[in-house]
């Protein structure tokens, strides 16, 4: 049986395709309830918001934009607009430069493949909500079909879920209790991140 590898070559344990990371910290992440920190909102408490999110806890900084996309109805509109502009958009899974012919009937077969994905098209709305909020978590739930593992679910997991660690603001791990948070594991999501500064 071939071994499955990560993208560095890596191996990797079917084990884990086969739970869901966010079930393993669950009852932790289940504790806690989002907050409304848009209520009462001040200049410094503002500021409050926005320096712990630079010091790695994106809790009430992904709970404040959630409560500005609901209340304010023209980012809702404008936000919504971007969403509906990105999804009849064509695309397709392409070989590399100078494929064999292996390499491009994979990449037919992937682009197939991805076509017959369950509510792929959710999925691509839900990796969109990286516009407002800077990622878009996503977890991939797995099953083995014909020989192969293939995606059968994703799951849109909140942003208040995950911290970046101390020192490394380009990270994003699970909140787990732990200071740094869990790394998040290999094929268990996909992460969409948005350029703060992109042209509209």
């Amino acid at each position: 049986m071939p071994t499955l590898v990560d993208i560095h070559g890596n191996p990797l344990s079917s084990g884990t395709l086969k739970q869901q990371q966010s079930e393993t910290t669950g009852s932790y992440l289940c504790r806690q309830w989002a907050e409304h920190p848009s209520l009462g909102i001040d200049i410094r408490r503002l500021y409050r918001i926005f320096q712990e999110a630079e010091q790695g806890n994106l809790t009430r900084q992904a709970d404040f934009f959630s409560d500005m996309e609901e209340r304010d109805g023209h980012l809702f509109a404008e936000l919504s607009k971007r969403r509906r502009a990105v999804m009849p958009l064509s695309w397709s899974i392409e070989p590399p430069r100078n494929a064999n012919a292996r390499e491009k009937a994979m990449a037919a077969e992937a682009t197939e493949r991805f076509q017959d994905l369950p509510d792929f098209e959710s999925l691509l709305f839900d990796m969109l909500d990286a516009i407002g909020h800077g990622f878009s978590p996503v977890e991939l739930e797995w099953e083995r079909a014909e020989g192969i593992w293939l995606p059968k679910a994703f799951h849109k997991r909140p942003q208040r879920w995950f911290q970046t660690p101390q020192f490394q603001g380009n990270t994003i791990t699970l909140i787990d209790g732990s200071q740094d948070g869990a790394p998040l594991q290999p094929f268990v999501g996909c992460d969409t991140s948005a350029e703060p500064k992109a042209a509209a």
